[in-house]
């Protein structure tokens, strides 16, 4: 008989944490050759982190490439192009600096510039070829959010179909993550907010996911108290590094959450918006969500539930007391009113009769599934109803 509480966990990427922890990049790069591709967005230059990666490589007889056009929410060309316009080149490693869209890219493009064929091949809801050989990645943050440099996932979306999916694979997990809370320092008071929030989503939803275990609990759980209390205080104290910092460890560890448990119905629904509406970011879109799904999924797990209520209230100050579903939905309401968050679909245009054109891709996503509470395709319409 197979222990219900068995799971494994080997951790795949290796972690260098800290501030300045970017100095190191150039001793680690070098077990992997000197021909290197920087994924950067034109941001990164502007900024100036790219010139503290490159600076640290030139004079070290490293042959850098760059790549640069990358969406926000990042397409499907964002790659294609890319394979096509350094497809002469052979790499031995790529660097990846920026957030998780750079992160996606960069991943996507470890991929197809081994093996071949559009990005698009590759997404699980394609499923036409299977990812085999990769290019080493090193991924380095700039934001606190996404979780991207230590998952298994990189996120793109087909304009043409209006549709966001993901390629999934062990492969493209980064080989090595630099988080250097210094890199976040810059990160307006919204954006932060936007990232912050997406943490504290993938956090929650791998700490309630029917795929969580002992370990991904025992992360998930420092990782939401910590956001808890740190995302309200930095809003204010932007270049306070001791909350950036928190900040990134948090940010690390909900990555990790996603990548051994997983996310639930918040991205299986968020993921849709985001493909139809590209100007909309992905942490907007869970903001807009999270009220009503918190209230629907609370009855599937409510010991964690009230956990993460407690925790957040503690966070932002909130006296409460006898949770319950409405409750956790206010609390979350309340955390996203004091981080500068508090939206709706309405607010990016959306009306009622957009629902329709995100319902099929929605159940479509195997996220639906994980949640605590399988949500039915009339549930979800009037979860995005109550989300306008």
């Amino acid at each position: 008989m197979i222990d219900p509480n068995f799971f494994s966990f080997e951790l795949q990427t290796k972690l260098l944490f800290g501030t300045d922890s970017l100095k190191s990049l150039k001793n680690e790069l070098k077990s992997f050759g000197n021909t290197l591709l920087i994924v950067a967005q034109k941001k990164m230059e502007e900024m100036g982190y790219l010139k503290r990666v490159a600076d640290q490589l030139i004079e070290d007889d490293f042959h850098l490439f760059f790549w640069s056009t990358i969406h926000d929410n990042p397409i499907v060309s964002d790659v294609d192009d890319a394979v096509k316009s350094l497809n002469s080149k052979k790499f031995d490693a790529i660097v990846a600096l920026g957030g998780g869209s750079t992160m996606d890219v960069a991943k996507a493009l470890s991929v197809t510039a081994c093996t071949g064929g559009s990005a698009w091949d590759y997404v699980y809801s394609t499923a036409k070829r299977t990812v085999e050989h990769t290019i080493p990645v090193i991924a380095i943050p700039t934001t606190s959010g996404t979780g991207s440099h230590m998952t298994k996932y990189s996120v793109l979306t087909n304009p043409q179909e209006g549709i966001k999916s993901t390629i999934v694979s062990e492969e493209i997990f980064p080989k090595v993550a630099i988080v250097d809370p210094t890199l976040t320092v810059s990160l307006p008071q919204y954006m932060t907010a936007v990232t912050g929030f997406d943490a504290l989503s993938h956090a929650v939803e791998s700490y309630v996911c029917i795929n969580a275990n002992r370990m991904t609990d025992m992360i998930c759980e420092k990782a939401i108290q910590t956001i808890a209390k740190a995302l309200p205080q930095v809003i204010n104290n932007l270049n306070d590094l001791i909350l950036r910092e928190d900040m990134a460890w948090a940010d690390t560890l909900a990555g990790l959450g996603i990548a051994y448990s997983g996310t639930t119905l918040p991205h299986a629904m968020g993921q849709p918006i985001s493909g139809r509406y590209p100007k909309i970011r992905h942490g907007e879109t869970l903001a807009a969500i999270y009220p009503s799904i918190v209230r629907f999924s609370y009855p599937g797990k409510v010991e964690k539930f009230d956990r993460i209520i407690r925790w957040i209230a503690e966070g932002i100050k909130m006296e409460i007391e006898n949770i319950d579903a409405d409750l956790a939905s206010k609390v979350f309401s309340e955390f996203q009113k004091r981080i500068g968050l508090s939206i709706h679909l309405s607010d990016f245009g959306l009306e009622e009769k957009d629902i329709n054109g995100l319902i099929n891709p929605t159940l479509k996503c195997g996220d639906v599934y994980t949640n605590p509470v399988v949500a039915t395709e009339q549930d979800i319409i009037e979860l995005f109803k109550f989300s306008l």
